[in-house]
């Protein structure tokens, strides 16, 4: 009998990222996590990571949840960012580094959630290094 859990998506992809984030040659210094509900963050928050986890939500609610989850700091996105990637990324990133969360050079991989826990749920993510100003 097979007892293995099969991991959805979201699990998996935040699995992934963890294991980039501790291999020597990344150096991940932050996980970003563009979210509906937290749900990604939580995963993310799963594996322990020794990076903090910056959860970005436009629900009020949602942020407060992700204060409440070991290794998660929540932010506030405005809503009216929320369909601009280019716009809504510079204005996290330059947050995390006004709050000391990273710095140039620094690496930060960013997972982008839509339809949480649904059945068309996306979930990608992408490293970034942050450029000199």
């Amino acid at each position: 009998m097979d007892n293995t859990k099969k991991l959805s998506p979201a699990d998996a992809l935040a699995t992934t990222g963890c294991s980039i984030a501790l291999d020597n040659n990344n150096n991940v210094d932050l996980f970003v996590c563009l979210t509906e509900s937290g749900r990604i963050a939580r995963y993310v928050a799963k594996y322990r990571p020794f990076q903090p986890i910056l959860a970005c939500s436009i629900s009020t609610a949602v942020v407060h949840q992700a204060n409440m989850t070991r290794g998660v700091i929540g932010y506030k996105i405005p809503t009216h960012l929320k369909n601009r990637s280019d716009k809504l990324t510079t204005l996290i990133l330059k947050v995390a580094k006004e709050q000391g969360m990273c710095m140039p050079g620094s690496k930060v991989l960013i997972f982008n959630a839509e339809n949480e826990g649904k059945k068309q749920e996306s979930v990608n993510f992408k490293l970034l290094e942050i450029e000199s100003e």
